[in-house]
């Protein structure tokens, strides 16, 4: 039906173009030259006129007819044969899919492509193979620079080489979004709610830590052996070493920060950015690039931040600590407080670094 809309539309330019010519010609964009020829080539059969046509560009077809050197110009702006997209009432988030299902009845795969036109102006364009005899899903991913489906106009599937014949069928225009492609992995926790402590009640969670290459969950709870009242570490002149500290939320914590006071000891102190605090994001990541499965918020990396504005209750979060020990630093045991604060309570955690007097070997280290 679409493209007997277009081949009316264009037949119809063609006849007030020809007067009582027996014989018309055009020029103009390329890219839709095998339509045109399609199209011409109906017309020729149906009227007796002959058409040619050139394949110049939008803009010489504009000019040629101006110079009145050609009776019509081709744009590909008319002349597509596309889709318009009825999109489904209410808002859709960014990040969604444009999805829909094509079937190649022919003997051999077709390499399907699509132009797809936002709403304000911008174009966008891409491919799919489609095998042979076979239904094929298209999705089309716009949240990167593209704001979502809800700016889609128009969507033109076609087949750019070679130029010849296809038929293929069109179904189910849809919406998806990006976690529907993929098999959610969740953490599940085997471990038991300890008792907490008398500070941990006072405070609202539980304070634990765990190695730094060991992951904490948004739901995990503390292990046996991991509730902490302190925290330590050993390093070297030059070194960075780190600490981390994890809270699970025994009621709902407001802008849960983790603040230190100076690293201080007989000889001195170190500088005030000796340590730097980051809070550690969960993201949901894929199992590998290839795979449709993917963890559900999988402790990714350190954010240069030592604030949590909401931790709800009965999930968990981790602050990571780097301790940067100077390479002029003077050996000794350093102290000092980290202060986990939140809803006006504080639970105060001593930190002891051990600082070796001399700097490690290539091979120590």
């Amino acid at each position: 039906m679409k493209k007997a809309i277009f081949l009316l539309a264009v037949s119809s330019l063609l006849l007030i173009s020809c007067s009582q010519k027996t014989s018309l010609s055009g020029a103009g964009a390329t890219f839709p030259l095998h339509y045109y020829n399609l199209v011409f080539k109906a017309f020729t059969e149906n009227a007796g006129i002959d058409v040619s046509y050139g394949g110049i560009g939008s803009g010489g077809g504009i000019r040629s007819l101006k110079d009145e050197v050609v009776d019509f110009a081709g744009s590909e702006n008319d002349t597509w044969p596309g889709l318009t997209v009825k999109l489904p009432g209410g808002d859709i988030e960014r990040g969604e899919l444009l999805a829909f299902d094509v079937y190649n009845p022919m003997p051999e795969p077709v390499g399907l492509s699509y132009r797809i036109d936002r709403t304000d102006g911008a174009t966008e364009f891409g491919g799919e193979n489609i095998p042979a005899k076979a239904w094929q899903t298209v999705r089309i991913w716009l949240a990167s620079g593209f704001d979502g489906v809800a700016r889609i106009d128009r969507v033109f599937p076609y087949i750019r080489m070679p130029r010849q014949n296809y038929t293929l069928y069109f179904d189910h225009f849809r919406t998806e979004t990006s976690t529907e492609r993929f098999q959610r992995i969740a953490y599940v926790e085997l471990a038991q709610p300890p008792e907490p402590t008398p500070a941990e009640l006072e405070f609202g969670g539980l304070v634990f830590a765990r190695g730094p290459l060991a992951h904490v969950f948004q739901n995990s709870l503390p292990w046996p052996g991991e509730r902490i009242d302190s925290s330590s570490c050993v390093a070297a002149r030059g070194e960075t070493e780190p600490l981390t500290v994890s809270v699970h939320a025994l009621r709902s914590l407001d802008g849960l920060t983790l603040e230190t006071t100076a690293l201080e000891c007989e000889q001195g102190a170190l500088p005030a950015d000796a340590i730097q605090v980051g809070r550690v994001r969960c993201l949901d990541k894929k199992t590998t690039y290839s795979s449709n499965d993917y963890i559900a918020g999988l402790p990714t990396y350190v954010e240069p931040r030592n604030v949590f504005e909401t931790l709800p209750e009965g999930t968990s979060c981790t602050f990571w600590l780097s301790v940067r020990v100077p390479a002029g630093a003077a050996e000794g045991v350093y102290h000092c407080d980290a202060l986990l604060k939140a809803g006006g309570r504080t639970f105060s955690l001593p930190v002891r670094v051990c600082l070796l007097y001399t700097s490690p070997s290539p091979r120590d280290s």
